[in-house]
């Protein structure tokens, strides 16, 4: 009888990989089974290193989100294997992520152990990244309040430093409550040659940032992924588009950007436009949260050029679906695979976009979309704030869509429009509250599902 042992490798694999969360309440709990499972044998050992130790985790806080002894002692421990060079599992480690506010605000006179440990990080933290020596990406949360201002600094020329390293993501830790000030020697500058790039800031006050995020991208040909999200657009500092392209025409080749994801960012037609050029790749494209007076229009205006430039987007999101150079430049051609459209709440304009997403765009997209997600995402609050039920025609064209994973759609009937389509479904029985009853079904899939089987389709 066949054993475990003689299992082909790539079968192990994929059983190891069955261990791994699904989410960061399980992180711990995978951890322990995976440590175990090293401890079976040299051969189960030689397997899980590269799983266990793929992505590094240095937060100093446990899954509950409070500062634990345990967990700092773990990450102590991590911290010495490094800077000691103590094991070579960590030769594995591709991604790492880096939080570290917790630690930094905790006061010294808690133990002198924290104390010491505040100080071997900030003064070790070179020695630290210069060990993971394979590391491709970061998840950096970075705190301009506590985090001490030589910190980042160390850690991003040193990541610099690092032949395979291309991703970089950089979450401000910020409160609305704190009159916060980027150090001025926080600087983006020793970074270069990165493939994906991805921020999220939000009333740090700081107008070099975004000139920093400019200088960095003009030193990246090779970006495939760009995230700006801004939480606080509507201030003082504004970031727009503009001056955060402003030295693409810098780099001699053209970009092969494939994702762009703007939150909060202006922007105008012009600032895609006059750079068309390094757009030939783009297949995903998200603006939300445009102050621009225009905005309601400009992402329709950017599908125009796309369009006349042979560029054909795989996944759109936005705030504006009633743009109609939009919705005409997603009905002509096909190859979507994600489709959001986030919709005002007291929006009457829903009911007539979602027909002409069923009508007019899904047909051309039924082989290829994946990703369906339209309406407000805010909870309704009353009774007519319920999912649109779709209509006959309307089931149809999602029946169609063989590779559909993922529906959602939700948006605010108003009163009349409700009353109305009660009275359409009273052929089929049910009336007002029948119609109510199929609105409280569990799930989107379970709504549509119930309306097939009542219409026969």
């Amino acid at each position: 009888m066949s054993t475990f042992q003689d299992l082909a490798n790539e079968i192990v694999i994929e059983i190891i990989r069955s261990c791994n969360p699904a989410s960061l309440r399980g992180i711990h709990i995978a951890q322990d089974t995976l440590c175990n499972l090293r401890l079976v044998s040299r051969h189960l050992d030689t397997l899980v290193c590269p799983i266990l130790f793929a992505t590094l985790r240095l937060e100093f806080w446990d899954s509950d989100g409070y500062f634990r002894d345990k967990d700092r002692l773990r990450c102590h421990n991590i911290l010495v294997a490094l800077t000691t060079r103590s094991t070579t599992v960590f030769e594995h480690t591709r991604k790492l992520v880096m939080r570290t506010e917790k630690l930094f605000w905790t006061h010294d006179s808690r133990s002198s152990s924290i104390a010491q440990m505040k100080r071997f990080l900030n003064e070790r933290i070179s020695d630290i990244i210069s060990a993971l020596k394979n590391l491709q990406s970061i998840e950096y949360f970075y705190s301009p309040v506590y985090d001490p201002p030589e910190f980042p600094v160390n850690l991003i020329h040193t990541l610099a430093t690092l032949p395979s390293f291309k991703n970089m993501t950089l979450h401000f830790i910020e409160n609305q409550s704190w009159n916060i000030h980027i150090p001025q020697s926080f600087t983006l500058q020793p970074l270069s040659n990165l493939a994906v790039f991805q921020t999220c800031w939000g009333q740090s006050k700081s107008k070099t940032f975004p000139l920093d995020i400019a200088s960095l991208l003009a030193r990246c040909p090779n970006m495939i992924k760009l995230e700006l999200d801004h939480l606080n657009g509507k201030n003082e500092h504004d970031i727009t588009l503009h001056h955060i392209f402003r030295d693409l025409d810098k780099m001699e080749m053209d970009w092969t950007l494939e994702t762009l994801v703007l939150k909060g960012v202006v922007v105008r037609f012009e600032d895609i436009g006059k750079h068309i050029r390094h757009f030939n790749n783009l297949s995903f494209l998200e603006i939300l949260f445009n102050d621009h007076p225009l905005a309601s229009t400009t992402l329709g205006h950017i599908c125009r050029l796309l369009q006349e430039n042979a560029i054909f987007l795989k996944g759109v999101v936005t705030d504006h679906p009633e743009d109609p150079l939009l919705l005409h430049y997603l009905s002509s051609y096909s190859g979507l695979t994600q489709l959001h459209f986030h919709m005002s709440e007291d929006d009457r304009n829903s009911d007539m976009i979602l027909n002409q997403v069923y009508t007019l765009i899904l047909p051309n997209h039924i082989n290829t979309i994946e990703y369906l997600k339209m309406g407000s995402d805010k909870e309704s609050r009353g009774w007519e704030d319920h999912p649109i039920m779709p209509k006959r025609e309307h089931l149809v064209q999602l029946l169609k869509c063989r590779n559909l994973k993922v529906v959602e759609v939700n948006s605010k009937i108003w009163l009349d429009e409700l009353r109305r389509r009660c009275e359409d479904e009273d052929e089929e029985g049910g009336g007002l509250d029948g119609y109510m009853d199929s609105l409280n079904m569990k799930s989107s899939f379970e709504m549509m599902l119930n309306r097939i089987r009542r219409l026969g389709i």
